[in-house]
């Protein structure tokens, strides 16, 4: 999970890698809030995890397995960002 997480904010992130929120944090330039950009990336997930037991996989070198360590990535990038938040409140 650490070197799915390393790689995918090497490609999602800032190249100087200063800020590992900071694909999470740009939404705010849209009016939405930290905390709905990580629940949408999660929901993205649920819903792919959804599909893939359901229809045949179109992408043939997708596993299910990928798409839940995806998911349980965000879940502890969402963790870790809530309590790096002095106020734990999403602001």
């Amino acid at each position: 999970m650490l070197e799915i997480t390393k790689a995918k904010n090497n490609d999602y992130s800032w190249k100087d890698n200063s800020n590992p929120f900071k694909n999470f944090e740009a939404v705010e330039m849209f009016w939405v809030k930290t905390a709905d950009g990580f629940i949408t990336r999660m929901t993205d997930k649920l819903m792919r995890i959804s599909n893939l037991t359901r229809q045949e996989n179109a992408v043939s070198d997708e596993k299910i397995t990928d798409t839940l360590l995806d998911l349980s990535c965000y879940a502890i990038l969402m963790k870790i960002r809530l309590e790096d938040l002095s106020t734990n409140k999403w602001e």
